[in-house]
């Protein structure tokens, strides 16, 4: 796995994160930016670095030389943040903060305003998939797929049991990425994750992804995989909200 560097251009927000060594660089380029991305994608690091401070790394060697780079990287990005800045309150006060604007926070506030409406969630989907945002999609999307606990259909594709939804929700992390031409190479966070907390080394977030369905489902399950990417890709560029709501009027 190609390692990242500091000194991505920081008006691309998602590239800075890919191949940045220290999220609070970001954090604080975010927060002089005025950016509408900046409180979404500033909340984002916070809670990843929480997460890793709460679920830390598994007390096992690395396996590989890879493994142990990924480990690495992943304790420098967040190595910079103490302790009382990786904290539910800091987590709240930044979704609060006035020096972000609510910009991405905005759309993500009207999806849980929405409720379990299909109506009024259409409507914002539509709007998220307007934004064409890598991140914002991968949250609000997991967020709709998720409440399919048995199947789903989408268009003429149905998926079935646990397996089957795991792996087309796995796709659909996947497919934010190139549905919005983001680079989710080395460096992207589920790339980094996969290898060190699995050992899945991969160079991209669909291919550590489609790794990963294997690894927890078995290799028949990389074809539902590959089936819901290719459909997430196309709904994603064509913006096609209706085929997450094929009951709610066009």
């Amino acid at each position: 796995m190609t390692q990242p560097t500091e000194g991505a251009d920081s008006s691309n927000v998602e590239e800075m994160m890919r191949t940045s060594r220290d999220y609070r660089v970001v954090y604080e380029a975010l927060l002089r930016s005025g950016s509408p991305k900046a409180r979404f994608y500033a909340k984002d690091i916070l809670g990843r670095c929480f997460s890793l401070k709460n679920l830390g790394l598994r007390e096992v060697p690395a396996i590989t030389a890879q493994q142990d780079s990924a480990r690495q990287l992943q304790q420098e990005r967040c190595g910079s943040f103490s302790s009382d800045e990786l904290s539910f309150d800091t987590l709240r006060q930044v979704a609060v903060d006035p020096r972000f604007p609510k910009g991405l926070s905005e759309i993500n506030e009207k999806w849980s305003k929405a409720g379990a409406d299909p109506t009024r969630q259409k409507e914002v989907f539509g709007e998220v998939l307007q934004a064409n945002d890598a991140l914002l999609l991968q949250y609000i999307g997991s967020s709709l797929l998720s409440q399919h606990q048995e199947s789903i259909k989408l268009g003429n594709v149905e998926f079935n049991g646990d397996s089957a939804l795991d792996s087309m929700r796995l796709a659909w992390l996947a497919a934010v990425c190139e549905g919005t031409g983001t680079n989710c190479g080395a460096g992207d966070p589920y790339v980094v994750d996969a290898c060190a907390s699995l050992n899945l080394c991969e160079e991209s977030r669909p291919l550590a992804l489609r790794a990963l369905v294997a690894h927890k489902h078995g290799v028949t399950q990389q074809s539902t995989f590959d089936t819901a990417y290719a459909l997430f890709v196309n709904a994603i560029q064509s913006r096609n909200a209706q085929m997450f709501f094929p009951e709610a009027k066009p």
